[in-house]
């Protein structure tokens, strides 16, 4: 006689975590129900010996010497909390500085649906952008932001909170300004209306565009 599976409270309550579904299997008995999309999942590898997520896993450039010394460290740091294994990371060398002809140049920031918080890779090509725009001695630093509106599967449209634009484009020209350009050539500006989205890349259109006049 079998039991009837019942419906787990993740799929019941849409704010329960996964934790709360795995001890729900636990105390039911029941057996999950969905199958392995792989079989290769139900093989357990043996330890390879290189401890993921610390200098033995991530420090896998460099030297031989320089690894031996990183996983050493690492070996020294995992029964001693005081160290560190900061030492061990491998900095790649700074790119060369820009050198002229200097010219204009134009990167663009996206973000997610209403944020004005933009990636780390964003970030670190502001910065080298930052970095050009001092060398060249720019005349000029032209932000501008954008609002993006998106269409839904249903044919609706779903757009961004109109201060949108201008918040993304003050908070880049605030950093832009902490990096060293001065506020008197950084010229702020954004767009008050959003493009109607088309439902293909309506992604774009959430953004900023930080362009450098030498």
């Amino acid at each position: 006689m079998s039991r009837r599976a019942r419906q787990p409270p993740s799929a019941r309550l849409p704010l329960a975590g996964g934790l709360l579904a795995a001890a729900w299997l636990l105390q039911s008995g029941l057996p999950a129900v969905a199958a392995e999309l792989d079989a290769s999942c139900n093989v357990v590898m043996p330890f390879d010996g290189i401890n993921k997520g610390v200098a033995g896993g991530v420090y896998n450039s460099g030297t031989p010497e320089q690894r031996a010394a990183a996983q050493d460290l690492a070996r020294r740091a995992a029964l001693d909390p005081r160290l560190s294994i900061q030492p061990a990371i491998l900095d790649p060398p700074a790119p060369p500085p820009p050198a002229p002809p200097y010219e204009e140049r134009t990167l663009v920031i996206t973000y997610p649906f209403d944020s004005d918080r933009a990636s780390g890779p964003d970030m670190v090509k502001l910065k080298a952008l930052a970095v050009y725009a001092r060398a060249a001695a720019a005349r000029r630093v032209r932000v501008t932001g954008h609002r993006g509106d998106s269409r839904l599967s249903d044919g609706s449209d779903l757009a961004e909170k109109p201060p949108l634009a201008e918040a993304r484009a003050k908070k880049v020209a605030g950093i832009l300004q902490a990096l060293g350009i001065d506020a008197a050539v950084t010229q702020v500006q954004w767009e008050l209306e959003a493009p109607v989205g088309r439902g293909d890349e309506d992604w774009r259109n959430r953004r900023v565009e930080v362009t450098v006049s030498p």
